[in-house]
């Protein structure tokens, strides 16, 4: 029980970290005009994916002025590279960007085992209550409760079908590229730890 509800609250950490950076960038992209968010960002030339004065880590020494972001609604797999070709070029909001949306992605598969995991709990709960009345109000709560967190699975579902995987690893280096190209959001990450959650 003590290992469930330690995972329980660390899950809840995450999201809490997910959450707080989509806000950020969900302000961020809405003071841009409203035509520019949703139409993807144009590619970047290959010729400026290496720019000069990069440092030893591959970001440059001078991160170019970061252009509007792809919608929040665009699926990850049709502005993944996009994303990874402008964090390359040094535009800080796209590697912010990035990392926080290959972190979203990555809960994926643990999302849907808690799901599971709680619908089984919730069944054999409803099991043991012998009262009618009580049974039915149960049974209506959960109802409720397994709606809204199915439709949490559908939109994550929706959103990171076909998109590339990515290790702890992968992302704490995202996040890590973002803040030394100076995003705010990533350097606050970065600097609490939570970059580095179950990367080696």
């Amino acid at each position: 029980m003590k290992n469930s509800s330690a995972k329980t609250v660390a899950l809840l950490l995450v999201l809490a970290v997910i959450a707080g950076v989509t806000m950020w960038l969900r302000s961020g992209d809405s003071s841009s005009s409203q035509s520019a968010a949703e139409a993807p960002a144009s590619p970047v030339p290959a010729a400026t994916r290496t720019p000069r004065g990069s440092d030893a880590s591959g970001v440059s020494a001078k991160p170019i002025a970061p252009a509007p972001l792809p919608s929040m609604q665009a699926p990850l797999a049709l502005i993944a590279d996009d994303l990874k070709a402008r964090s390359d070029a040094g535009d800080p909001d796209a590697a912010c960007r990035l990392a926080a949306e290959l972190l979203y992605c990555s809960h994926r598969d643990l999302q849907r085992t808690n799901y599971d995991r709680w619908l089984a709990e919730r069944q054999t709960s409803l099991a043991s209550i012998s009262d009618p009345v009580t049974r039915s109000a149960a049974a209506k709560n959960i109802e409720r409760e397994m709606t809204m967190r199915e439709n949490i699975l559908d939109q994550l579902g929706r959103h990171c079908d076909g998109a590339p995987a990515a290790t702890p690893n992968d992302i704490a280096l995202q996040w890590r590229r973002a803040a030394l190209l100076g995003s705010p959001a990533a350097m606050s990450q970065y600097a609490s730890g939570n970059a580095f959650a179950g990367a080696a």
